[in-house]
């Protein structure tokens, strides 16, 4: 139907028409052809003016997303080594615990086989240091290298290098090689090579604490 009314429409025109109507039908076909490709050149420069938008806009989104996981990922680091410093904090209040209480003390391990309870405690307080050490390491609070300085300081006490060397086979029985606490392990354990100071105290281990030593001592 369309087509039949085209067609009929070019016939009237072109039997009532002259050839100047048809060259002004001409030149209006030529002007909206060109006002057409420009219309087409707008639309695709807003095409692709929107697309590169879209994109841009595509990038941010990913950019914000891979924030959102690095905060996500800092938060719960954070939250962990939060959870680890509670944990050590009851440990340590555990080792203070035995190291008021000779029967409570009794319950843990024996650390070296025939340790006199004074210095048991002696040495239940220098865990408790290395421990300290140990977990301003873990959460980033010093540097390996200030680590070690803090180390060789503390290691020119005569009792914690003994603590140190009695306890050698007890720390070897439970820390798992290829952790972080084993790495902190052997780091301790190059630091107090290099500063073996003098030899192991003399004799066993002493009940320094005892009212027969104080009393001795007196």
């Amino acid at each position: 139907m369309v087509l039949v009314t085209g067609l009929g429409l070019v016939a009237l025109v072109a039997q009532g028409g002259s050839t100047d109507t048809w060259i002004r039908w001409s030149n209006a076909g030529q002007a909206f052809g060109v006002l057409t490709a420009v219309f087409s050149g707008f639309a695709l420069a807003a095409l692709v003016i929107t697309f590169v938008m879209q994109l841009q806009e595509l990038k941010a989104q990913r950019m914000e997303l891979c924030q959102q996981r690095e905060l996500l990922g800092r938060a719960g680091t954070a939250l962990h080594r939060s959870a680890e410093a509670q944990l050590r904090n009851l440990h340590r209040d555990l080792m203070r615990l035995a190291m008021e209480d000779e029967e409570l003390a009794e319950v843990w391990p024996t650390l070296v086989s025939g340790l006199a309870p004074g210095r048991n405690r002696q040495y239940l307080y220098a865990n408790l240091i290395i421990q300290h050490h140990w977990l301003r390491f873990r959460i980033s609070d010093i540097t390996e290298e200030q680590l070690r300085s803090e180390l060789g300081y503390l290691f020119s006490s005569p009792l914690v290098r003994q603590y140190w060397r009695d306890t050698e086979r007890a720390r070897a029985s439970h820390i798992v090689p290829g952790t972080e606490e084993f790495h902190f392990n052997q780091v301790v354990a190059q630091v107090a090579s290099e500063n073996p100071g003098p030899a192991a105290l003399d004799g066993p281990p002493n009940d320094v604490g005892s009212p027969e030593r104080r009393q001795q001592a007196a």
